[in-house]
């Protein structure tokens, strides 16, 4: 009698835990024997340290490298022909990628070089590089590493979960760009460093995935937005449950021009009876408190959100504040260190909103 199909598949995904108990070399030598070879060479390249790695399969003459590209392993072929085949060969090992881990100052040697070989091939396919890569962690120093970048990312069609850290001069702009051709986003984290005392706007990111479920964005910088560009955020990130944005910047400025304790409002339910965000369980924020957050009605209630986090966030009037956030989340645990701000400066004491 036939094991049933179902059996097949249960006898495969014990195997699968097998192999991940195992290290490389094990893995190597068992990728040679059938019916493991498959298995085998899935978990092997399951997870991508280095792009290079993978990419410097298309190298030739590996025993010299490019002069003056300290670790470089060898030169892509110049004849496209050849060129071809290894980047087949290439695609084979990419094709079984989960997960990538894409650091430019590790991976500097092959960053120019790599991006001016591929982009020619792959301007000619719509086929993605990494076709089943699901999560990827990448640090970005230069616009040439956001090339690469992009490369990795060209067509997703798996890619649920994105960690990008930048610094240097990359543009936020450019960053976002990138990001913006990524619909299956899920789960996304934003961290730029820069050296500029700019504020980079939140409608930068508008055009983020409308699939996203946690957004984290960092920066160096207070962010720069407005109650009606939150709302068009939400609006446009309607799956939305948790919300960061960057709570906790390492220069704040000028706290008068942070935005007001009013932008909240945009997560209400009124006027807007569907909600913006209606899944949104944590949000995360650094605000300018005013004494008066609202003119004439208060909104509804917002009883979904359980979290929110207004980090050492200004406020005038530490009573006021604290009556708005209880009116309009009732059910929320707040975490916030108000600095109170006089005319004169900021008040040396800090004190706490208790959890409502």
């Amino acid at each position: 009698m036939r094991p049933s199909v179902r059996r097949c598949m249960e006898v495969e995904d014990i195997l699968r835990i097998i192999v991940r108990l195992l290290d490389p070399e094990d893995l190597q030598s068992l990728s040679q024997v059938q019916p493991f070879s498959e298995v085998a060479l899935d978990e092997l390249h399951r997870v991508c340290t280095s792009v290079s790695e993978v990419l410097g399969e298309v190298c030739v003459d590996r025993s010299a490298g490019i002069p003056g590209h300290e670790g470089c392993v060898g030169r892509p072929p110049a004849e496209e022909k050849e060129f071809r085949h290894r980047w087949d060969q290439v695609q084979l090992m990419a094709a079984r990628v989960k997960k990538i881990s894409f650091d430019e100052v590790s991976e500097d040697s092959c960053v120019g070089c790599l991006w001016g070989a591929a982009r020619a091939l792959l301007g000619k396919t719509s086929s993605p590089l990494f076709p089943n890569v699901t999560q990827i962690a990448a640090h970005i120093l230069s616009t040439s590493g956001l090339s690469v970048f992009a490369l990795l990312l060209a067509n997703p069609i798996t890619l649920t979960k994105l960690d990008v850290t930048v610094s240097g001069n990359t543009s936020p702009r450019a960053l976002a760009r990138v990001l913006q051709g990524l619909p299956t986003l899920e789960h996304l984290r934003i961290e730029t460093n820069r050296t500029t005392l700019t504020r980079i706007p939140l409608s930068t990111y508008e055009g983020l995935s409308p699939r996203l479920r946690t957004l984290r964005i960092v920066d160096t910088n207070a962010l720069a937005y407005d109650r009606g560009t939150l709302a068009r955020f939400l609006r446009a990130h309607p799956r939305l449950t948790a919300l960061a944005l960057n709570p906790a910047p390492e220069r704040v400025g000028d706290r008068a021009q942070l935005p007001g304790l009013c932008v909240l409002e945009a997560l209400a339910a009124q006027p807007h009876p569907a909600g913006y965000a209606p899944a949104l369980a944590r949000f995360a924020a650094l605000l300018r408190g005013e004494r008066a957050p609202w003119g004439g009605d208060a909104p509804s209630p917002v009883t979904g959100l359980r979290v929110l986090d207004f980090g050492a966030s200004a406020s005038d009037d530490g009573d006021a504040v604290e009556a708005y956030v209880r009116a309009l989340f009732p059910n929320a645990r707040v975490h916030a260190e108000w600095v109170r701000v006089e005319q004169g400066g900021e008040d040396a004491q800090r004190g706490a909103v208790q959890p409502l």
